[in-house]
């Protein structure tokens, strides 16, 4: 019916504008005015990956909020029915695109998100596509085929989530002081000598992608 239509219609703006509150809240380094937005399922199902509980991710989540800037947001597919409701949401994070699915349930206050799973970033055709296979301790890739316009292609085959992380060492930077200042390093802030670039995990028999917003610029 028009109501019934109207109501949905309604509904999807509503989810539209959490996701915004959800992205300037983290950008804003609000961290009350996320949560308003997230349920605690929401906060564990994002960051408690590893199995974290609760009280660990609220522990740990002000070390790390709002670290860097969120931007090139999209929302898209989105499917209410009745109370409840999903969403896909692609974002620039640091230099590369991030896409997820986001289930969300309708509250007395509003829309809030309850899980997020990984969705694969489109790879555009002017891209390389180098595959990268990830199994236990171990990581398959050619490298010879990797360029300054490459985007990797990435494949659990093994039986534990996998993450595959993409960062620049600068040409003047001593390998063995880097490496001691990245395992000291928890506050998440850059270390000098080294330049993250993006990162994308995949559970065990999935494949997901990392794509880059510029090309890679050379390095050590």
């Amino acid at each position: 019916t028009s109501a019934a239509t109207k109501a949905v219609s309604g509904d999807e703006a509503a989810i539209e504008a959490t996701a915004q509150k959800v992205f300037a809240s983290w950008n804003a380094n609000d961290l009350a005015a996320f949560r308003e937005v997230v349920s605690d399922a929401g906060l564990v199902s994002i960051f408690g990956e590893g199995g974290y509980t609760l009280e660990e991710v609220l522990a740990e989540l002000p070390n790390f909020f709002g670290s860097e800037q969120i931007s090139n947001i999209t929302v898209s597919n989105v499917k209410v029915s009745g109370a409840t409701a999903t969403a896909d949401v692609q974002f620039l994070f640091t230099y590369a695109y991030e896409k997820n699915r986001w289930t969300l349930s309708k509250t007395g206050s509003g829309w809030k998100v309850d899980e997020e799973g990984d969705l694969a970033v489109e790879v555009p055709s002017d891209k390389t596509l180098v595959h990268v296979d990830a199994n236990e301790f171990a990581y398959g890739v050619d490298t010879s085929a990797i360029d300054a316009n490459t985007a990797f292609e990435f494949a659990n085959v093994g039986k534990q989530e996998h993450e595959i992380g993409i960062g620049r060492i600068t040409a003047d930077a001593n390998i063995d002081d880097l490496i001691q200042s990245l395992a000291a390093d928890e506050s998440g802030d850059e270390v000098p000598g080294f330049e993250f670039i993006g990162a994308v995990s995949a559970k065990p028999g999935a494949t997901n992608n990392l794509v880059f917003v510029e090309s890679l610029q050379p390095g050590r």
